[in-house]
């Protein structure tokens, strides 16, 4: 944590500048290593959740081995508000594998008018490194539950 800004911080990537996350009183603001996106907030009880699984998601991710084609292994979904969906992944990406916080937002299907469909946010956090146990304690000390 760091006692430079006013809200409680976890940095989630060993330069601590850019991937963290902030609890700002009731919610969590998780940052991307990318500089121009928006965080992803979270209400505690979808953190809770993130934390809960992240540990299986890791486990998954050290048993994927080459694969020809990306794709995508798991997916839990964290929370809904308004037309915003957050949602924790794991696929691999150029053979690689991810684990990715995103957010997709409900928006009208431009083939077919009326009909609402999901479309992914540009951006997204990468979990892959995160420790867990950390990340744990972090939300503990954050909401009150030691």
């Amino acid at each position: 944590m760091s006692g430079a800004t006013r809200y409680k911080t976890f940095t989630l990537t060993e330069d601590g500048k850019r991937a963290r996350v902030e609890y700002r009183g009731r919610r969590f603001y998780v940052h991307s290593h990318i500089e121009e996106t928006k965080p992803i907030i979270l209400p505690a009880a979808a953190m809770k959740l993130l934390v809960d699984k992240l540990p299986s998601f890791q486990k998954r991710m050290d048993n994927i081995g080459d694969e020809e084609e990306d794709q995508e292994y798991k997916r839990v979904h964290l929370n809904t508000s308004r037309i915003f969906h957050s949602f924790m992944t794991l696929s691999t990406y150029a053979h690689d594998p991810f684990i990715w916080l995103k957010v997709q937002f409900d928006t009208d299907d431009r083939d077919n008018p009326g009909t609402m469909v999901n479309r992914t946010c540009r951006g997204g956090t990468i979990l892959n490194d995160v420790d867990p146990v950390e990340l744990e304690k972090f939300v503990s000390e954050c909401t009150g539950n030691k």
